[in-house]
């Protein structure tokens, strides 16, 4: 499965534009629309071409990560959320930090764990609880996890149904 063109706008207006390095909440050295691997203080300004080329980078990373960790089927709008929630907060590391895979605590986010036990409800309940950033509850978080959980849990639309032809009538034309 594949991000979206929506997700696409969607992580640009979360994560906004610096074309510069700067240090965002969570401590993190970030550039572009919310690029951070490899990012340094002293890395030059970049383009919005290159913008985009890490942009397509980490969407890609981010759809190899849930392809990965989720075990049931997930609907377009099911995965673009996830997709955007693991750009934010990544696949997490024993340890280290925690994120949708894993935990600092080693195991895995309830909010996966429900899902793969297809609990969606329970796990978009979940979302609302990864508002933090540097230790510290963010207003912006608190809006954008409300919306990836708004998306998480919006049917996907279906292509409506091809006509049935009534025997003996003739093929529909041009409809």
């Amino acid at each position: 499965m594949k991000a979206s063109l929506k997700a696409y706008a969607l992580a640009k207006g979360y994560e906004g534009w610096s074309a510069a390095p700067y240090l965002c909440p969570g401590g993190q050295w970030t550039i572009g629309w919310g690029h951070t691997l490899g990012v340094t203080a002293h890395m030059p300004a970049i383009t919005e071409a290159q913008g985009e080329l890490y942009l397509a980078h980490d969407i890609i990373e981010a759809e190899r990560i849930v392809e990965r960790a989720v075990t049931v089927s997930l609907n377009q709008n099911e995965f673009d959320a996830l997709v955007l929630f693991v750009m934010n907060i990544g696949p997490g590391r024993a340890g280290v930090k925690s994120g949708l895979v894993e935990l600092r605590s080693g195991g895995p986010s309830t909010l996966l764990r429900r899902l793969n036990e297809n609990d969606r409800a329970g796990a978009a309940d979940e979302w609302l609880k990864w508002v933090y950033a540097g230790g510290q509850k963010l207003p912006g978080l608190i809006i954008r996890r409300a919306e990836e959980r708004a998306l998480f849990m919006t049917p996907a639309a279906r292509p409506a149904p091809e006509p049935v032809p009534l025997p003996g009538a003739p093929p529909a034309v041009g409809l």
